[in-house]
């Protein structure tokens, strides 16, 4: 019997699995339950949560937590790659939108951009593209500001078919499940004819990897497997061009990474370790 009447957002199946919050780190996430769709892999947190008590849970909790309000001053944090954040990561983003786009992008916009280290390494690829960062924290501001990107609070101050390329990196697992169907469709809105949208989220399907619920996913309000991230873009009315799980496992060797892959495999386990792979995808409007 199905635990709660919510249907899955991914594929509107009703859901019919429920876990406790994995491994809380903070007292707003103490308590809340995971519903799960065991259809498509997708979860949501199950109890909608006041948008200011999390803004300022993000303002507040979430830098200590994450050792964001110990930072560089903007010239020091993009004087090396070093002291970027993630910079691989971006790098390999572009590097996929680089193959997808067919012309270079005139407008990137960044959802979520944080300290703006994907729209700073993108100028390496495209050097004449216009920057747009949709970052609500005003912390990042001077760092958007030193690499010249224009700042908007969200999606919907931005004009309709202007942006070519919209990176979405590690962000949409932040929303709520009554809120990234709207966030969609304004990205969907946004791009411009030919343009395409990178997304990439945490591996995180609780139902084909049990274990991984042993791990924090604070402050994770969405749960994505593979298949229901494909699905929320083209529900959302997206041509998916690209799909992928990308790993963070060092390699040993390509027979020895091989052997780790066959034994996770074998023990029903994520072949990248717990919670240590992502999805990535790119899609393109549906006209």
């Amino acid at each position: 019997m199905p635990v709660s009447a919510a249907r899955c957002i991914a594929c509107g199946r009703p859901q019919d699995g429920k876990i406790p919050y994995p491994l809380p780190r903070s007292d707003l996430f103490a308590g809340l339950d995971v519903g799960l769709c065991r259809h498509c892999g997708m979860g949501a947190v199950l109890s909608a949560i006041d948008p200011d008590r999390l803004h300022q849970y993000y303002v507040r909790d979430y830098a200590h937590l994450t050792d964001r309000h110990e930072r560089l001053a903007p010239a020091a944090y993009f004087a090396s790659r070093e002291a970027m954040f993630k910079p691989q990561r971006s790098l390999s983003q572009l590097r996929l939108a680089a193959k997808h786009l067919p012309d270079p992008p005139r407008r990137i916009l960044d959802l979520g951009a944080g300290f703006g280290t994907t729209l700073y390494l993108a100028k390496e690829f495209w050097a004449e593209a216009a920057l747009l960062a949709v970052e609500p924290d005003s912390a990042m501001a001077p760092y958007l500001q030193h690499i010249g990107a224009e700042v908007v609070q969200s999606p919907g101050q931005v004009e309709a078919q202007s942006v070519d390329l919209v990176i979405a990196s590690h962000v949409l697992e932040h929303y709520q499940a009554a809120e990234v169907a709207e966030v969609l469709q304004e990205l969907r809105r946004l791009l411009a004819p030919g343009g395409i949208v990178v997304a990439e989220v945490p591996n995180s399907d609780f139902v084909a990897y049990p274990q991984i619920a042993g791990h924090s996913h604070e402050p994770h309000l969405l749960f994505f497997s593979p298949a229901a991230f494909s699905a929320l873009f083209t529900k959302a009315g997206f041509s998916i061009r690209f799909a992928s799980t990308v790993g963070s496992l060092r390699s040993r060797g390509p027979l020895l990474d091989l052997v780790e892959k066959v034994r996770r495999r074998i023990a029903g386990r994520s072949e990248y370790g717990p919670h240590r792979s992502a999805i990535r995808l790119v899609a393109s409007v549906s006209r």
